[in-house]
């Protein structure tokens, strides 16, 4: 058991009682702890009596652990911040502002030797772990994991490259480009690098927007175009899609130079914003896309490209209208390569232990299956579509240019976020399985620096790929040295091979990418999981998967990423707002509304809001504060203005009555109506001294209601001049206590909006009770992570407004960033306290100060023909719950307040 202390001005320790002083105890600091097993037999009757709640749970712990439970007697003084900060000491380092911060960060930077070398490693992480890279331990894995994701590569690179718009052989020069310089740059060891569905998907939808349906419209000539070594222009193509593949290859060289400027300013963050399901949401939701793009090339049908809002509903709709064109030798190769790729699919599940991981190509079986059987058939007589004339060699080295760059720019962001988002995701995955860090910060450099570098090779924007990268890792890859295996085998797949794939039909190539989307797909099973445990997180899944879906990948994103931010201020805006009660025989305060045994104390009511104070949920503070106090300040100011008017009005109708009757009130008075005039002036002279009366202590609804001492005014009927008047009034007056009470901030609406009780009801409910006995609202602060300017201007008003109507506001647990802002804004001259005599460390502390300096011997002032009456209360709240009994007693001369820890 734990007994609280209190520590006066004197500094005395109070156990039990509040006025019994250190001295006679016995302490020698304001610290001490006792064992109950070292006091076995010692009989203290200021110790609290142990429930036999406390008993039955004594029992319970002992019997579920089998050890028992020890309890203790900690005997403190009181902490005020300002005196706990006396005794124990605050480092200065607790906290550093942010320019600090960004001054040692400055005087870190030096031209130095030594400092250019650690910026080179940095960049160039391969120089730190090419030297100590095992050959005999780690090329043979390395050199079979770099094979198998080529075999990958081939078949998945010339499919992405016509899900992106491009000719198929853009893909192979992806392919061999973009594992190279990101082996020099990026820091993740299993990531393989290259063309994905998703980000092909997003390039298409950019470049078909940003290039014109007729050619001679964006002012730039075909021939401007080199392709490789040995050739001049891209054969079979038109001009519409040579002027795809230059705004393919500018938009790459956006995306780097965004990433790497990212990069330089330590912008890896950013992805904090994209959380899971937003992700998952977007993949499937692009995903959709990606499949709907295949059906034409599945089907052997020609239908419009679309683009922007409802796409999807435009293709589906020529779709379902030109499938009576549909080609059935297309047909039919679509599903035996579908059924192919998922048999084989299925065989590497099952038999994946025997596999050790390695793949079995299905993809590379099915693309030289149907290259192999179009050249022997001869499946473009059919009416097949196939990929046509492939160039060997390499593209030469050529800058982009910049004809496309300006409408490609948003789309370029989107992108950038994207790749970065996904690669990161991935390589965090791959570092905390093989425990080793990535810097998101240097994974923003090196695709900056690939996607920059890549597209002076005429290659479009390159990322991170989800399956190769699973299958680099399960394969046996541990380095980049497997992306640079992949390279060199891709090099001999464009010197020599790459003429083999002419013949290959574009529907094997559409069914490798939809087997490929079955992962994808598969995160629909995401929604019941969400739906069970996380309602906010689901509906972020599946407004940017709707999103994406309706609005294009592009806007889709804008949509997502627009709802999660929405979702995040929304849950700081209005957060959960409660009152906290003490645990009986404990200094443990919960939520009365979830812990039934949790009892408020007398008087006293502690508030929490669950969140940060800024500007966006002040008004839900004092909101909530109101509503679950039930002490509304401008409401009982306001009830006080029109009482005090109406008690005026009737005054000045007495005399108007008077003054038409002819009666002088100062010398012509009978006696009869001298005495009545006498009696009625002294009674209304009363009424007002009792209205005018602080209410600064006030006992609880039920006694006021029972113990009324205010004379009924004669009722008089108003004629409808003096009523507006009245009406008129009341309202100038309202307004005059609201500015005085909340400042120039104070907006009006915010508070009446959310009242609960009616305003023609409010004076009703002051006459019966304006404070309901409570002298003192605690603020638990310690869920404030932070507090802006709003949130201390909104305390302010809180504490001027309180302190009018008689109540003390007090707070709790503050951060000491809280507590500097709130000090740096001069918050104690405004509300007139002395330094943080209103901050406390815990709320038990604050509870203790607060019966201590209140006085609950309420008093009741009632000035009845020049005499006073005072009429003694005291509050006492029983506390009983089965056989466990609480009782808090409040007396004149005795507190008694028992604690435990």
């Amino acid at each position: 058991m734990m007994t609280s202390t209190d520590s006066g001005s004197e500094g005395a320790l109070v156990d039990g009682n509040l006025d019994l002083p250190l001295e006679e105890k016995g302490s020698q600091t304001g610290s001490m702890v006792k064992s109950n097993e070292e006091k076995d037999g010692v009989d203290n009757p200021l110790s609290p009596q142990i429930t036999d709640v406390e008993k039955q749970l004594e029992e319970d712990v002992e019997s579920e652990d089998g050890t028992p439970m020890k309890s203790f007697r900690i005997e403190r003084p009181v902490y005020t911040q300002r005196s706990f900060q006396t005794v124990y000491k605050e480092s200065p380092n607790e906290y550093v502002p942010y320019s600090q911060r960004f001054k040692k960060k400055f005087k870190k930077c030096r031209c130095s030797g030594q400092c250019c070398g650690s910026c080179v490693t940095a960049t160039l992480p391969i120089i730190k772990w090419l030297p100590k890279y095992s050959v005999t331990k780690q090329l043979v894995g390395d050199t079979i994991s770099g094979i198998t994701v080529c075999a990958m590569n081939i078949p998945q690179g010339m499919a992405y490259a016509l899900l992106a718009s491009v000719p198929a052989v853009y893909g192979l020069y992806l392919s061999f480009f973009a594992p190279i310089v990101y082996a020099f740059t990026g820091s993740a060891k299993e990531i393989a690098v290259g063309t994905f569905a998703i980000i092909s998907m997003m390039v298409s939808s950019a470049i078909e927007r940003a290039v014109p349906e007729d050619p001679s419209d964006s002012g730039f000539s075909a021939s401007d175009v080199t392709n490789g070594t040995n050739t001049t222009g891209i054969p079979g193509t038109s001009d519409r899609e040579e002027e795809l593949v230059v705004a393919a290859v500018s938009l790459a060289f956006l995306v780097g130079l965004i990433q790497l400027l990212m990069g330089i300013l330590r912008l890896g963050w950013v992805t904090i914003y994209l959380s899971d399901p937003f992700i998952r949401g977007y993949t499937t939701g692009a995903a959709i896309h990606v499949f709907t793009s295949q059906l034409d090339d599945l089907l052997g049908i020609d239908i419009p490209s679309y683009s922007g809002a409802f796409k999807l509903i435009y293709e589906y709709r020529d779709i379902i209208l030109n499938l009576k064109y549909a080609n059935y030798v297309t047909v039919l190769l679509s599903i035996s390569c579908i059924t192919v790729l998922i048999i084989i699919k299925m065989l590497e599940s099952r038999f994946s232990k025997q596999l050790r991981g390695y793949p079995l190509g299905a993809e590379l079986i099915v693309v030289i299956l149907g290259a192999l059987t179009s050249y022997l058939i001869g499946l473009e007589d059919y009416g097949v579509d196939i990929i046509g004339d492939i160039p060997t060699g390499l593209p030469a080295p050529k800058p982009p240019t910049t004809t496309y760059m300006a409408s490609l720019l948003t789309d370029a962001l989107a992108i950038a976020i994207v790749i970065f988002a996904i690669s990161v995701s991935m390589a965090s995955l791959f570092g905390q399985k093989n425990n080793y860090k990535v810097d998101a910060n240097q994974e923003l450099v090196a695709y900056g620096c690939t996607n920059t570098i890549t597209s002076f090779f005429s290659c479009y924007p390159s990322s991170c790929s989800m399956s190769r990268s699973l299958v680099q890792e399960n394969s046996g890859g541990t380095s980049q040295i497997a992306g640079l295996v992949n390279s060199a085998l891709m090099l001999v797949v464009l010197l020599f091979l790459a003429p083999l794939f002419e013949p290959l039909p574009k529907a094997v190539l559409a069914s490798v990418i939809v087997v490929a989307l079955k992962g994808m797909f598969r995160q629909f099973s995401d929604l019941p999981k969400l739906w069970k445990y996380d309602i906010i997180d689901f509906n972020v899944w599946w407004v940017t998967c709707l999103g994406v879906f309706l609005f294009d990948v592009d806007i889709g994103l804008l949509i997502g990423v627009s709802f999660s931010i929405f979702v995040v201020v929304w849950r700081t805006q209005e957060p959960y707002c409660c009152l906290l009660g003490r645990i009986p025989g404990t200094d443990i305060y919960k939520d009365i509304t979830y812990v039934p045994s949790a009892k408020e104390i007398p008087g006293i009511k502690i508030f929490r809001m669950m969140s940060s104070l800024y500007y966006a949920n002040v008004d839900h503070f004092k909101k909530s504060l109101h509503k679950l106090t039930k002490v509304n300040p401008r409401k009982i100011l306001q009830a006080r203005a029109e009482r005090e008017l109406q008690k005026e009005m009737e005054e000045k109708k007495r005399r108007k009555e008077m003054k038409k009757q002819g009666i002088d009130e100062s010398t012509n008075q009978e006696p009869e109506q001298s005495q009545a005039s006498s009696s009625n002036t002294t009674a209304s002279r009363k009424n007002s001294v009792k209205l005018r009366t602080p209410v600064a202590l006030v006992v609880s609804d039920d006694w006021m209601h029972d113990h009324t001492y205010t004379e009924t005014a004669e009722e008089t009927d108003d004629d409808n001049k003096e009523a507006d008047q009245l009406s008129n009034h009341t309202r100038r007056t309202n307004s005059q206590s609201e500015t005085e009470t909340f400042g120039n901030h104070y907006n009006r609406d915010a508070y009446d909006s959310d009242d609960d009780e009616d305003d023609d009801h409010i004076g009703q409910k002051i006459e019966e009770g304006e404070l309901g006995g409570i002298h003192t609202i605690i603020l638990d602060c310690g869920t404030f992570n932070f507090v802006d300017s709003s949130g201390v201007s909104g305390l302010i008003q809180i504490f001027n407004a309180y302190r009018k109507v008689g109540v003390k506001i007090l707070m709790a647990q503050a951060k000491r960033r809280v507590r500097d802002t709130i000090s740096k804004s001069g918050f104690y001259s405004q509300v007139n306290l002395k330094g943080q005599s209103c901050l406390f460390v815990t709320i038990h502390d604050a509870v203790l100060y607060a019966v201590q300096e209140s006085d609950l011997n309420e008093v009741l002032v009632d000035v009845t023909d020049g005499r006073t009456r005072t009429h003694i209360h005291t509050v006492v709240e029983e506390q009983e719950q089965g056989a466990s009994a609480d009782v808090s007693g409040i007396q004149s001369d005795k507190i008694e307040l028992d604690t435990a820890l």
